[in-house]
C-alpha cells in the first residue's frame, strides 16, 4: 500500500515541483506586499498596545494624584480643624477671663474704691455749687439788663440834649447840660448808682 502511494506521488512529482516553484514565484511576487502588510499589522498592534499602556499609566497617575491630593486635603482639613478648635477655645477662655475680670473689678470697686455716702455728699455739694452759680448768673443777667437800660436812657438823654442845643434859640434860653453818672457802689438820688448832674 505504501508502495502505491509512493508511486502516485512519484508520478505527480513533476506537478508538485512545479506547484512548489509556482508557489515560490507567487510568494516572491507578493513578498513585499505581505511584508508591508505585516509591518502595518505590527505597527497597528504596537500602537494599540502602546495606547493601552499609556492609558493604563495615565489611569495609574490619576489614581496616584487622587490619593496624594486626598492625603494633602485630609492633612489640610485636620490642620484647619485644629486651628478652628484652638480659636474657639481661645475665644471661650477670653470670654471667661472677661467675666472673671468684670466680677473682680466690680467687687474691688464696691469694696475699696466706691463709697456711696462720700459720693452722695459730693453730689450734694455739687448741687449746692450749681445753685450758687445759677444765682450769680441770674444776678449778672439782671445787672447787665440794668446797665443796658441805663445806657439806653443815657443815649436818649444825649439825643434830647443834642436836640435841645439845636433848638435853644427858639426859646431864647440857655441850654442846661445834663450828665448821668453810673456807680455800682453808691446810691444816687434817682436810684441805685445813678446820678444826674447839671451844669
Amino acid at each position: 500500500m505504501a508502495a502505491l502511494i509512493f508511486i502516485e506521488h512519484w508520478e505527480e512529482r513533476k506537478t508538485v515541483v512545479e506547484d512548489v516553484f509556482a508557489a515560490a514565484r507567487e510568494a516572491e511576487l507578493n513578498r513585499q506586499r505581505e511584508y508591508d502588510a505585516a509591518l502595518h499589522i505590527q505597527a497597528v498592534m504596537r500602537g494599540v498596545r502602546l495606547r493601552q499602556f499609556i492609558k493604563y499609566l495615565h489611569m495609574c497617575a490619576i489614581r496616584i494624584q487622587m490619593a496624594w491630593r486626598g492625603y494633602l486635603g485630609r492633612i489640610e482639613y485636620h490642620r484647619k480643624l485644629a486651628d478652628k478648635v484652638e480659636q474657639r477655645q481661645l475665644d471661650y477662655f477670653h470670654c471667661m477671663a472677661t467675666k472673671i475680670k468684670k466680677v473682680w473689678k466690680g467687687h474691688y470697686v464696691r469694696k475699696n474704691v466706691y463709697d456711696y455716702y462720700a459720693m452722695k455728699k459730693y453730689l450734694g455739694a455739687l448741687e449746692e455749687k450749681n445753685q450758687l452759680v445759677r444765682e450769680r448768673l441770674r444776678e449778672y443777667e439782671q445787672e447787665m439788663k440794668k446797665r443796658e437800660e441805663l445806657e439806653a436812657e443815657v443815649k436818649e438823654l444825649e439825643k434830647y440834649d443834642k436836640y435841645a442845643r439845636s433848638c435853644h434859640y427858639m426859646m431864647s434860653t440857655q441850654v442846661v447840660r445834663v450828665y448821668v453818672i453810673y456807680s455800682e457802689f453808691e446810691k444816687g438820688i434817682f436810684g441805685e448808682g445813678l446820678y444826674i448832674l447839671t451844669n
